[in-house]
């Protein structure tokens, strides 16, 4: 939230502040909503949910460090996270899926 405000503060776009804000709020949303769900397919759905929404918010940050909108030191540690999270997400859905499959 802090970079969104920092880009409104510099008048950059507000469609890619916008995009960046909900791409990168959904996921904490989706994993409450998953933590809460009542079927391993409601599980799975919400966390890949999760996964677009932090990959779009990989790709609002590439934009912005392209655009020069921020430096790129600064941004460093937000990708970073977001790689981390999309990776843990990632592998909890393949060892769900995994799970789930019945043993021959």
């Amino acid at each position: 939230m802090r970079l969104a405000e920092a880009l409104e503060s510099d008048r950059r776009p507000r469609r890619l502040i916008d995009q960046l804000v909900g791409a990168g709020s959904s996921p904490g949303a989706q994993f409450a909503e998953a933590d809460e769900s009542l079927s391993v397919r409601d599980f799975l759905k919400c966390l890949g949910i999760a996964a677009k929404n932090l990959s779009e918010v990989r790709y609002w940050l590439r934009v912005i460090e392209r655009m020069e909108y921020v430096e790129s030191a600064r941004l460093a540690d937000l990708r970073d996270e977001a790689e981390q999270l999309l990776v843990i997400t990632k592998a909890i859905v393949a060892r769900t899926r995994r799970n789930r499959k019945p043993k021959p």
